[in-house]
């Protein structure tokens, strides 16, 4: 298994399925989820509407978004309150993310979430979750 960070946008990640780390406050779509939403045709809205999704901690969904497009499987995860994400929360975050992919049946996994801390700190607890899955 091959980890790689990077600070590359979701808008230019080309892959398999990527996951995207929502918190409560960027509900209605931020500014930037909004841009994402754009690019995969208004799905990321339609994935949060279809399960009611609210951007609380342990939630997921994913929907296919096609085979043409740069992204075949888009997925979102809760991450909670904004104000209380720790290095933990995203930890749990990314465990459930992996979870996600691997029931999606997903080959190559990209995750958007926010930093906590530093990026290195992030990166490792990021890692950790995928590992401990």
């Amino acid at each position: 298994m091959e980890f790689q960070a990077s600070a590359k946008s979701p808008l230019s990640w080309t892959g398999d399925c990527l996951i995207v780390g929502i918190c409560e406050a960027d509900l209605p779509l931020s500014r930037s989820l909004s841009e994402l939403d754009s690019r995969v045709s208004g799905l990321l809205q339609e994935l949060v509407e279809d399960h009611d999704f609210t951007g609380k901690a342990g939630t997921s969904a994913a929907i296919r978004v096609g085979r043409d497009g740069a992204v075949r499987k888009l997925g979102i995860v809760g991450l909670g309150a904004k104000d209380k994400l720790d290095l933990e929360g995203l930890r749990q975050a990314a465990a459930a993310a992996a979870k996600l992919a691997k029931k999606e049946r997903c080959t190559g996994l990209g995750l958007s979430f926010p930093q906590v801390k530093d990026a290195a700190q992030s990166a490792q607890a990021l890692t950790e979750g995928i590992l401990l899955a």
